[in-house]
């Protein structure tokens, strides 16, 4: 399955990152099915090779990218939240990706991690018909104080 993840709050997204590897089993065989791509790993074959491999001594494996759908965006402090300039021909590079990502395996749980996505980026319009879609909202004053009182009732 592939999600997408995104946001400001980032405690809360690693979080769920967590969660998805603890499904892999205990944390040595979870590390052994978990490939994390970033910087100048991030090519579609690369993910795609990593999301065919087998995994190894348990049911699925996780598969996590980073900044994928930021490549296709305006740099922050720009004033706008169009796609980069020359975006479109880059997103032909990637539509191997698109195109495989129907037929991705179903023991691969595929995670983008984002800090932020605009909503007109061609590559997130691509994936969101097809992916998990979740954004961690930073906590508002009342959410903080509900979850430290939560937490420290979880600690008595």
């Amino acid at each position: 399955m592939l999600h997408i993840f995104f946001g400001e709050d980032d405690y809360s997204l690693e979080k769920e990152v967590s969660t998805l590897k603890s499904t892999l089993g205990p944390e040595d065989m979870a590390s052994l099915n978990t490939t994390i791509i970033a910087d100048e790993d991030l090519t579609p074959m690369n993910i795609i090779h990593a999301c065919d491999t087998v995994p190894f001594m348990t049911s699925a494996r996780l598969v996590i990218v980073t900044n994928l759908i930021d490549k296709f965006q305006s740099p922050r402090g720009s004033g706008r939240q169009s796609p980069r300039k020359g975006t479109e021909a880059a997103a032909d590079v990637w539509k191997p990706f698109i195109e495989y990502l129907p037929r991705m395996p179903e023991s691969t749980e595929l995670v983008i991690k984002e800090s932020s996505v605009a909503k007109n980026n061609p590559i997130f319009n691509a994936l969101q018909p097809i992916a998990k879609v979740q954004e961690f909202r930073p906590f508002t004053r009342e959410k903080t104080e509900a979850w430290i009182r939560a937490k420290t009732k979880a600690h008595d």
